[in-house]
């Protein structure tokens, strides 16, 4: 099979993936509001036990417990699963053609 060809299913498991880790964050986020709040006042403390600045940590609290946040990470999702699509399509899209075209360059004249 065609190199590119691999290269679109090899990139559709990894958007498959991505896309998987990310919407498991949303659902968490937004369903699991108190796990969520739980994890992101022991990351807080975490950040503030290694001596970064408190400012620094409650900031990175702040915004992950924001409606920006949410909408980040709902715009992450979607560009995952676009790119999962495109990859899927692209990889069915060449991976018919790809035979063809292997055909054509052995015949003679080019096919004609």
């Amino acid at each position: 099979m065609n190199n590119s060809v691999e290269a679109f299913r090899n990139w559709f498991w990894v958007s498959l993936v991505m896309f998987l880790f990310y919407s498991w964050l949303l659902y968490f986020k937004v369903r699991k509001r108190a796990v969520w709040l739980r994890y992101t006042a022991a990351e807080s403390s975490f950040w503030s036990r290694l001596g970064l600045p408190r400012r620094f940590a409650d900031s990175a609290r702040r915004f992950g417990e924001s409606q920006a946040s949410t909408v980040c990470l709902w715009i992450i999702v979607l560009l995952f699963a676009l790119l999962m699509a495109l990859n899927a399509g692209a990889y069915l899209h060449y991976k018919s053609r790809a035979p063809v075209k292997a055909l054509l360059a052995l015949a003679p004249h080019g096919g004609v």
